[in-house]
């Protein structure tokens, strides 16, 4: 049985000294450092392991000493700090390693030990034996390899700062394969590699590496490319489609090296010119095409941007569907139709459907004045400036109840018809808001469906216009003036369809189409995600996926909503729904939720878990939201048909700018009857004959 050698005997300066000749050293700082790591390793050590060690020093010095010394000078630099990471065993199997590795190769050796403290560091016990074979894999017994595997060692360590060591591998797979080509290849890209690697996310990072090993096994050149070049061009990808778009990439490098290098170059470059709200329905759109031509796919985003400037988005959209008609017809046929190869000139313009507001206006006005039975103006949402009415998206509807305001044009749609759809349904809900008092809203008037809570918050309001009164119960009026808006518009939106049966299918239809254009509640904060729930299942009456924290306010809100969609609803209601949904978000934090808590539970499983505002689970838990900083609140998007109805334009009596009288206000059901304004309503204008002309 092996023995200890007790530390401070009387021949542990004898020891020391002749491991010092035996070693060769010279320099007192290496003596001291040998000093220093053998009084430590004498307190560690059996007697035969402590000769072991011994051993292998010895043998490391003499293959370092017929070359240079460097590798020596490294190990007894670093062997005391790797020794308070790795347990003896481990420590005496690395001193083994340095010393093959120093027979091979002293330098690489010396990048070894250099590297040895920062990556044992890093990786945990178990992998200590993959550590172990990496580097020296690269060395093919010649000088360029030499410097690879050295270079590699070097850089190890930083890399696994942004590479996990399954990753690590795969590079290391990767750099080996471009060996078989030329070593300079190889490092030229591990040059690279740490700016690479740190700007992507870690699936993205995985995803990267399979697309270039893909890359080398076809053209080694295409791979060293992709891997200098794909970052830089990754950036005009939206960071959100960064992953989907190399998900693309890998599909394609699969088969060809060209093809993919083109996909990467130029269809990154078309993304960056256009706007990064369209990236996703853009790569759903090139996946699709991809499936059955990786040329078309390619053509399609490549054209995307003089597409869109010619004939705007929805004129894209069609040129896509008609695209993909002919490709599934035909696939050279359809390449052509991507590549704007069209057999005659004016395709691209007759697929233009765009609707402008001065063509319409004449039937959009008596629409709208037969619907609020009032006289009203209909004016472009360019001119809102002109009535002081503040900062609004003039490409939302919006109306001071006097004054509906209409984007100048439309073509977000496939048709005209479409488009004209669009009109409709806006002067509709604005025109609802004058109908169905929005603007009558009386503090001191009692709802019809829901208890009074405003007089029991109320605070002197002497001087105040009724809604900046009702404002000015709420801490946060920006967050209660969003969620008034909210609630009245969902008043507005029930009454005209309940009462003008002929506006539902194009109400259904735009509705749709608004649902489909709004973000995510998955990638917002939880009070914008509490609200864009509600916002959604206002709008279509179905539920995206809801978080366990957030089922309960957000089973309040909708029986609220629920109740409020009645014929004897009135504007008071709305500020009683308001209250109660204000008391619901304010207290839910504005802090974001790991994504792995949005379930898939669907709107059946949330309409199943009824649970309360108390924020408990279904089986009775309590649900804790992970703490997390407060993120600045931000409205939510505006619903694009709705348009911008905040209240504080309530409070504005606007006057043109020239003094103009607008004119008294009078109803004139009696001017337009009930057939005719069902004729409008189907896309039929029975007088003046301006849509079916202009359109």
């Amino acid at each position: 049985m092996a023995t200890f050698i007790p530390p401070g005997s009387s021949n542990d300066g004898a020891d020391i000294d002749l491991l010092g000749k035996e070693l060769g050293l010279s320099s007192g700082q290496l003596r001291e450092q040998l000093n220093a790591l053998y009084a430590r390793l004498r307190l560690l050590l059996t007697t035969d392991e402590l000769g072991a060690w011994r051993n292998e020093s010895l043998a490391l010095f003499r293959f370092s000493a017929s070359s240079s010394a460097k590798a020596t000078e490294e190990y007894f630099r670093v062997a005391p700090r790797v020794l308070d990471i790795l347990p003896p065993h481990l420590f005496l199997k690395w001193v083994k390693r340095g010393k093959a590795l120093c027979h091979d190769s002293p330098g690489i050796a010396a990048a070894y030990f250099r590297a040895s403290p920062q990556a044992l560091a890093t990786l945990p016990e178990r992998q200590f034996n993959v550590w172990l074979a990496m580097g020296p894999g690269l060395y093919k017994r010649n000088s360029e390899s030499m410097e690879l595997a050295a270079h590699f060692l070097d850089a190890a360590p930083a890399l696994l700062q942004v590479l996990n060591l399954a990753q690590l591998e795969r590079l290391l797979l990767f750099l080996n394969r471009l060996t078989e080509t030329d070593c300079s290849l190889a490092i030229r890209c591990l040059d690279s590699a740490y700016r690479v690697f740190h700007a992507l996310e870690d699936d993205e990072r995985s995803l990267f590496l399979s697309i270039a090993l893909a890359l080398v096994r076809l053209k080694p050149m295409a791979s060293v490319t992709f891997f200098k070049q794909g970052i830089d061009s990754l950036a005009g990808v939206t960071s959100t489609q960064r992953l989907r778009f190399l998900t693309l990439l890998a599909k394609i490098a699969a088969y060809n090296s060209r093809h993919a290098l083109s996909f990467l170059t130029d269809c990154s470059h078309a993304l960056s010119g256009m706007d990064r709200n369209l990236h996703p329905r853009l790569i759903n759109q090139c996946e699709t095409v991809l499936a059955i031509s990786a040329i078309a796919g390619i053509e399609f985003l490549n054209n995307s941007p003089a597409v869109l400037a010619s004939i705007g988005p929805a004129g894209l959209e069609r040129w896509y569907r008609e695209g993909l008609r002919i490709l599934r017809k035909d696939e050279k046929d359809g390449l052509a139709y991507f590549r704007l190869e069209f057999p005659e000139d004016g395709t691209l313009e007759r697929l233009l459907v765009r609707v402008e507001l001065d063509h319409v206006r004449g039937v959009l006005l008596m629409y709208g004045e037969a619907l609020g039975g009032s006289e009203i103006e209909i004016r472009s949402s360019d001119s809102l400036a002109d009535w002081s009415l503040g900062t609004i998206d003039p490409g939302t509807p919006a109306t001071d109840g006097t004054t509906i305001f209409l984007p100048s044009s439309i073509d977000r749609f496939d048709s005209a018809e479409e488009n004209f759809t669009w009109y409709k349904v806006a002067v509709t809900h604005q025109s609802g808001h004058i109908e169905f008092g929005t603007f009558n809203f009386c503090f001191e008037s009692k709802a019809a469906l829901f208890s009074d809570s405003r007089q029991l918050l109320s605070a002197d309001g002497h001087g105040l216009s009724d809604m900046d009164r009702f404002l000015g119960l709420f801490d946060d009026r920006r967050l209660a003036a969003d969620i008034f808006s909210l609630v009245e518009d969902v008043r507005i939106d029930y009454l005209v369809q309940h009462r003008y049966a002929g506006i539902r299918s194009g109400y259904r239809f735009i509705v749709q189409e608004s649902v489909w254009k709004r973000p995510s509640p998955v990638y917002l904060p939880l009070r914008e995600a509490f609200l864009e729930i509600v916002i959604r299942f206002s709008l279509n009456g179905e539920l995206p996926f809801v978080p366990e924290a957030l089922r309960g306010p957000t089973d309040t809100a909708l029986r609220l909503l629920q109740q409020l969609r009645s014929p004897e609803a009135r504007v008071e209601d709305s500020a009683e729904v308001a209250i109660r949904l204000y008391d619901l978000a304010s207290i839910i934090p504005n802090t974001r939720l790991p994504q792995r808590d949005w379930n898939a539970g669907g709107s059946e499983q949330a309409r199943s878990n009824r649970v309360d505002t108390s924020y408990r689970t279904s089986d009775g838990g309590d649900v804790t939201i992970e703490p997390g900083a407060e993120v600045p609140y931000q409205a939510p998007t505006d619903v694009d048909f709705r348009g911008n109805s905040n209240p504080d334009m309530l409070n504005i009596q606007p006057t043109p700018k020239d003094g103009s009288d607008r004119g008294t206000l009078s109803p004139l059901s009696s001017d337009i009857g009930e057939v005719q304004l069902n004729s409008m309503m189907q896309g039929e204008n029975l007088q003046s004959g301006q849509y079916t002309a202009d359109l």
